[in-house]
């Protein structure tokens, strides 16, 4: 856990164990933290741009298709009045299409007529190239070393939470069946305003907290999906979660949260951009993936492409496909 910590954040990134963080003491399960992994000067910065990117693009699709009315739509999560109320955008190695639900959309799906594959994108082509950028960056550390993520299939979420809103995520576990183990940890990295992540026992009323400040990683691994549930709260229930957990929580975390608090009591816009990876140990039902992955080096040197090129129309020469994993 501790090298893929590594991997996926600069080495000097101070990374913590919080294992003690979580509502059960367990030895297969791992939480991390990495204070600033993510922050301005690391590999990973230039992530944060893509979230806003990548819903601009959204809602230029949708008003390619004619809906000129709801295009945000397209990634608009959840509702507000269901314990979750969030807006979502899904990205997916080359060249794979696949969208999938993990649990955290309320009653939402996602959207299949658009495709997940970066190399669709002009934003999903910059967070390819900077990810793998940096996980190859980080394998060159002898603590490190070479690693078979460099040539396993991601999927991300990028997520944007306006706090004015009250956006939310409701308890839920990251796990699709046939497709993630829990040898593959979930990374989730944070910009913008400040996030809470509530972490209680899927059988336990017990809950922990973990804030996050712009630049943090949260990393979980091992059994944590299927031992844990988490949720991301909206600000107005953040008073009575101080008030229940104060005595567990580090200073800058309270004073995170109180800032926050005010922030949202004096009506700022407040926005937190979240982005989260997970890994596919194996894709199955993909044809596209098991074909025509491409190498980090590929995607460096990828052309560039037309900008929000036709939905049903083939993209960078392979047809559409249907997979198990697409919803």
């Amino acid at each position: 856990m501790v090298r893929f910590c590594r991997l996926m954040v600069r080495d000097k990134a101070g990374l913590q164990d919080c294992s003690h963080r979580m509502p059960e003491p367990r030895d297969d399960c791992w939480l991390y933290f990495s204070r600033g992994g993510c922050a301005a000067g690391t590999a990973l910065a230039p992530l944060e741009g893509c979230v806003p990117g990548m819903l601009e693009e959204l809602i230029d699709n949708a008003q390619l298709r004619g809906n000129w009315t709801n295009p945000q739509v397209a990634f608009q999560t959840g509702g507000s009045t269901n314990d979750s109320w969030y807006d979502s955008a899904q990205l997916s190695r080359s060249r794979c299409i696949c969208r999938i639900n993990f649990g955290g959309e309320g009653k939402s799906k996602s959207r299949k007529h658009l495709s997940a594959d970066c190399q669709a994108h002009t934003n999903g082509m910059k967070f390819e190239k900077v990810l793998l950028s940096a996980l190859q960056q980080n394998s060159r550390n002898e603590a490190v070393g070479p690693s078979t993520y460099l040539d396993k299939a991601f999927h991300a979420l990028l997520n944007r939470n306006r706090h004015m809103d009250q956006h939310r995520i409701g308890w839920h576990s990251d796990e699709y069946q046939g497709s993630y183990l829990p040898d593959d940890p979930i990374t989730s990295l944070s910009w913008g305003a400040t996030g809470v992540l509530l972490i209680r026992l899927v059988k336990g009323n017990a809950v922990k907290v973990v804030v996050a400040e712009p630049g943090d990683v949260t990393l979980m691994g091992g059994m944590f999906q299927q031992t844990f549930q988490h949720a991301v709260p909206a600000v107005r229930d953040w008073r009575t979660i101080l008030d229940e957990h104060e005595a567990q929580l580090q200073e800058w975390e309270i004073a995170a949260m109180e800032s926050e608090i005010q922030a949202c009591n004096d009506r700022e816009d407040r926005i937190r951009y979240n982005i989260t990876v997970r890994w596919h140990n194996f894709h199955k039902g993909c044809s596209n993936w098991n074909t025509q992955v491409l190498s980090p080096e590929e995607v460096a040197s990828s052309p560039p492409i037309l900008k929000n090129p036709p939905i049903d129309s083939p993209v960078l020469g392979y047809p559409r496909h249907s997979s198990m994993c697409t919803s």
